[in-house]
C-alpha cells in the first residue's frame, strides 16, 4: 500500500499545464552568446540559412533569473507537486536525467511555445542522497500549432540523510604559494590582501600577477575587516556536517575597494544590501579558517 504523500503524487500524474510562450522569437544574438557560454564548436550550432542549434530547444521556454513568463502564457505551474513534497521535507533535488527529441529544427524568427504533462512519478525510492521520488515531466514544443520537439526531464526530489555529528571539522583550502600569506594572515586574525609594489592596485581573491599592471611584484597589507553587504545567498543543501543549516553565505564590498565570499553570521532572515559589516574569525585548533562577517552592532 502506498503512502498518503505517495498516493497525493500519483494523482498529478497526467495533468497537463501550457501553453507557455517563449518571452523573445528565435534570434542570433542569443544564438551566438549561448554557443560562447558552453564553448560550442560544432555545426549543428551555426546559424545557417537562419536554422538554429537543435539543443537550444528548451534555452527558449526558460523564465529568465526574475522567473516570470511573458503575459500570453497561462499561469499555472508544473511543478507545483514540489512544494508538496518540500512540506513533507523533501527539500534536496537534483536533475537525473534529459531525452530530447527533435521533429525540426527552429528558424529564426519563430516564437516557441510548450505544453507540459507530469508523465510519472516512482514510487519512494532510496538513493545515496536520500530518500524520495523521482518525477518526470514531459515538455511537448510547437510553432503555431506545428509540433516540432519534446523533452523528458527527470528530477529527484529528496530528503537529505546528513547528520550533524558535534566536533566535525570544516572543509579544508587548497594552499598554493600564492595563497598561503591569506590563509596564514587568519591564523593571526588579520585579513591580508595583496598590493602591486609597481602601481600600488588591491587584489582579491591573491594571485600571481597585477591585473592592473602585469607586475609580479607584490606585498601584504592588513585590511580593516569592515564593508557593506552587497549580495548574499541561502545555503540549504547538499548540507556539510560542520555546518549549521541553512547557511547564509555573502559578498562583502571592503571598505578598501575589494570584494571577498564569506560566511555570515546572524543574518539569516535580516540581510540588506548596503548593511554595515564586520569581520570575526572563527578559530579551529590546527586548521586555516574563512573569516566571518556579522553585522557591525553586533560585533565585540
Amino acid at each position: 500500500m502506498m503512502d498518503d504523500i505517495a498516493t497525493r503524487l500519483e494523482a498529478y500524474v497526467g495533468r497537463s499545464y501550457g501553453p507557455y510562450r517563449a518571452w523573445d522569437v528565435v534570434n542570433a544574438p542569443m544564438i551566438r552568446q549561448w554557443r560562447e557560454a558552453i564553448t560550442a564548436g560544432n555545426d549543428d550550432g551555426c546559424v545557417v540559412s537562419g536554422v538554429t542549434p537543435r539543443t537550444m530547444l528548451n534555452v527558449w521556454m526558460m523564465r529568465g533569473l526574475a522567473d516570470r513568463r511573458p503575459a500570453d502564457s497561462v499561469g499555472d505551474d508544473p511543478y507545483e507537486l514540489v512544494a508538496l513534497l518540500r512540506e513533507q521535507g523533501y527539500i534536496g533535488v537534483v536533475a537525473t536525467k534529459c531525452a530530447q527529441h527533435y521533429v525540426r529544427a527552429l528558424r529564426v524568427g519563430e516564437r516557441l511555445e510548450s505544453h507540459v504533462t507530469i508523465a510519472s512519478v516512482s514510487p519512494k525510492k532510496t538513493t545515496g542522497l536520500g530518500e524520495g521520488y523521482f518525477i518526470t515531466l514531459h515538455h511537448a514544443y510547437s510553432v503555431d500549432g506545428e509540433p516540432v520537439g519534446s523533452m523528458d526531464f527527470t528530477t529527484l526530489h529528496y530528503a537529505p540523510k546528513v547528520k550533524q555529528p558535534e566536533g566535525s571539522s570544516p572543509p579544508q583550502p587548497g594552499i598554493s604559494e600564492d595563497t598561503r600569506f591569506f590563509w596564514e594572515g587568519l591564523k593571526e586574525r588579520r585579513l591580508l590582501a595583496q598590493r602591486c609594489d609597481d602601481c600600488g592596485a588591491l587584489r582579491h581573491p591573491p594571485g600571481p600577477i597585477c591585473t592592473k599592471c602585469h607586475s609580479f611584484a607584490w606585498s601584504a597589507v592588513e585590511l580593516a575587516g569592515r564593508g557593506a553587504l552587497h549580495s548574499w545567498t541561502v545555503v540549504h543543501h547538499a548540507a556539510h556536517p560542520a555546518f549549521d543549516y541553512p547557511h547564509v553565505i555573502g559578498l562583502v564590498d571592503l571598505d578598501e575597494g575589494l570584494r571577498i565570499v564569506a560566511p555570515l553570521e546572524g543574518l539569516l532572515d535580516t540581510p540588506v544590501a548596503g548593511m554595515a559589516l564586520e569581520i570575526v574569525f572563527r578559530s579551529a585548533p590546527d586548521e586555516d579558517r574563512l573569516p566571518v562577517f556579522r553585522p557591525v552592532a553586533e560585533a565585540d
